[in-house]
């Protein structure tokens, strides 16, 4: 019986090759820091910034993310900056190196897929505004709210 059930269960749902296992990790939060763009040893463009999830109320993680692909770099450093609520799927692995003799770990993160779910509030789009808001108050002669 188990003979019979061992040769049932080698991806018999699937007509494509084994894959070799896969670390990903899923995030939801706000993009913690500055975009930083830089150019690969090839030449190529890439970016890395921070997310930050809350995972309390105190409580929060921060990850280091870096992405490769092209069109992402263009929309990200056009479109994203900090304080972006993100959904971000990335690849996970581990990687140790020494540091004065000691052996240190790190989490990579390489971005795959993003999607956006709130943009920051612009402080300065929300300062004009209200400026302009204060001076027409004026201009009618009521006294500005504060």
């Amino acid at each position: 019986m188990l003979r019979s059930f061992t040769k049932l269960s080698n991806r018999t749902f699937s007509t494509s090759s084994a894959r070799l296992n896969v670390a990903r990790m899923t995030l939801v939060g706000r993009v913690g820091g500055v975009i930083e763009q830089s150019l690969s040893q090839k030449g190529d463009p890439y970016i890395k910034y921070p997310i930050v999830v809350r995972t309390g109320k105190d409580t929060s993680s921060w990850f280091n993310v870096v992405t490769f692909d092209a069109k992402t770099v263009d929309f990200m450093t056009e479109y994203v900056e900090k304080g972006s609520l993100v959904y971000v799927e990335a690849d996970a692995s581990i990687r140790k190196y020494e540091v004065d003799g000691q052996t240190r770990t790190s989490l990579n993160l390489i971005q795959q897929s993003i999607n956006p779910l709130t943009w920051p509030k612009r402080v300065e789009a929300v300062s004009e505004a209200d400026a302009e808001n204060e001076a027409e108050v004026a201009s009618e002669g009521a006294a500005p709210l504060s």
